[in-house]
């Protein structure tokens, strides 16, 4: 799998190999908040933060990323980022932590 893209509209994620393969899971947990309205990039980075050191699980981090108005991310695992979206086009990235 070279990148993925969570969709939390839809709540589902698309897995993309190398080869063109293509794989859809949809996200299943209890609870999902309304979208927020506004893209919040403060509050998503707090989230995001959060989750890298281990202090919520994933769920609670696709929560407060909805709430911050995140409509889907994609992880570009070759290219070592993150990009999140919000509804008019807001975009913020991160690079990903390097492995330990």
């Amino acid at each position: 799998m070279e990148r993925y893209h969570a969709d939390l509209v839809r709540m589902e994620k698309t897995y993309y190999s190398r080869n063109g393969d293509t794989h859809v899971e949809k996200l299943a947990f209890p609870n999902v908040p309304p979208m927020g309205d506004q893209f919040n990039v403060d509050g998503n980075v707090k989230a995001i933060r959060a989750i890298q050191q281990r202090e919520i699980d994933y769920p609670e981090f696709l929560r407060r990323i909805i709430l911050g108005g995140t409509t889907s991310y994609f992880v570009f695992v070759d290219g070592g980022c993150v990009a999140y979206y919000g509804r008019r086009g807001e975009c913020h990235i991160e690079r990903l932590p390097a492995a330990a």
